[in-house]
């Protein structure tokens, strides 16, 4: 009999029925820098929040996605100083910030699932999804 009982995968329900596991970071941003936090496991939630009196910060779910262009269609939420936004309860492996505007220092607190990094597929809108791209990601 075999121990090497299968991971959990992407689409595992149970993996996200569980609370999720706690994992915290803050620091702050240069001016226009471009920030890739990729979490140990997908997360179950997450909660942003901009920590400085100055500075605005874009965040989104890809690098194409945060450098977007505010004229046309972009794909990031905008926080500004002091603001954050509320619990979201996304799977996600990466999480892009980038400085809008100053430098503003923010935090990041998630609930890490027992989903693996590598068995979570890339968010973005380049990726063909039974002919539909990630739309909304960049």
């Amino acid at each position: 009999m075999s121990l090497q009982w299968p991971k959990s995968g992407p689409n595992d329900l149970s993996s996200y029925a569980l609370p999720g596991i706690p994992w915290v970071t803050s620091s702050a941003l240069a001016a226009s820098e471009v920030r890739r936090i990729a979490f140990p496991c997908v997360t179950k939630f997450l909660y942003i929040r901009n920590l400085g009196n100055t500075g605005s910060i874009a965040v989104g779910f890809s690098d194409n996605g945060v450098r977007g262009n505010p004229a046309a269609e972009t794909h990031y939420m905008t926080l500004g100083p002091t603001s954050s936004l509320p619990i979201l309860e996304l799977r996600i492996k990466d999480l892009f910030l980038r400085a809008i505007a100053g430098t503003p220092a923010f935090e990041v607190v998630a609930g890490l699932s027992t989903v693996e990094y590598s068995h979570f597929p890339v968010l973005t809108g380049s990726v063909d999804v039974v002919n539909e791209p990630f739309n909304g990601i960049g």
